[in-house]
């Protein structure tokens, strides 16, 4: 596996995965291969919890290895397919990587156990960066965002340029509707970029010339027919 190299080459990781016992979700050759960004420590640390987790036994939420341990997301959809193994009922997802093999156990040379979970993709955080692999500068409260700190500043995270959301924050705040991207439990927000936005406001402003020529249009037939049959 390509993952085990990228260990081996790290200082750090192979000592920390001998004496810790772990979860690991492994990404196949191929994820890695599609993979474009950094192969480095930080994302080996974001497939990382430092519990061992059976792939039924997990909680929703699991906390990464990674700095300010980040978390990632479990789900969980019924897959038709008896549980011939014990987890084959379900498709897992972490974050948006499915696991396509479950519970294999390893014990490292401590004796700790640790469960190893193959995943289709790579499993990418999303955390603060200044350039390209640090987290330096940045306070504490926005290396791990919520979806309100995300909105706030989203270029800390890479949402630049096309993948901008400035204009939907503007709108957000001008509202006073930040607090709702901050209220607890399981939340799904769809936030449209700016280019979409801009797109929705000119197919609005269309619309609303056409009705209006529409109704102007109607109101002048009317006139018209009024007037003649008063003729």
């Amino acid at each position: 596996l390509q993952v085990a190299r990228i260990i081996q080459e790290d200082k750090l990781l192979p000592t920390l995965m001998e004496t810790q016992g772990y979860t690991a979700f492994i990404p196949t050759n191929d994820a890695l291969r599609a993979y474009q960004a950094p192969k480095d420590r930080r994302l080996v640390q974001y497939h990382l919890v430092n519990l061992p987790y059976m792939v039924q036994e997990m909680p929703d939420e699991l906390n990464t290895e990674l700095s300010g341990n980040p978390r990632v997301y479990v789900s969980r959809l019924p897959s038709g397919n008896p549980a011939i193994k014990g987890w084959e009922n379900f498709n897992y997802y972490i974050n948006n990587a499915k696991i396509i093999d479950a519970n294999h156990i390893a014990f490292n040379e401590e004796g700790t156990k640790q469960v190893l979970h193959i995943v289709d993709q790579v499993i990418v955080p999303t955390v603060a960066k200044i350039g390209a692999n640090t987290t330096t500068g940045i306070a504490a409260g926005f290396i791990t965002p919520d979806a309100q700190k995300l909105l706030l500043k989203p270029q800390l995270y890479g949402l630049v340029d096309n993948y901008s959301i400035s204009e939907f924050e503007n709108r957000v705040s001008n509202l006073d509707l930040l607090d709702v991207f901050n209220i607890s439990g399981k939340n799904t927000f769809f936030i449209p970029v700016n280019q979409a936005l801009n797109v929705y406001e000119k197919g609005c402003a269309y619309l609303w010339k056409k009705r209006l020529f529409s109704f102007s249009c109607t109101s002048s037939s009317l006139i018209k027919k009024k007037a003649w049959l008063c003729c």
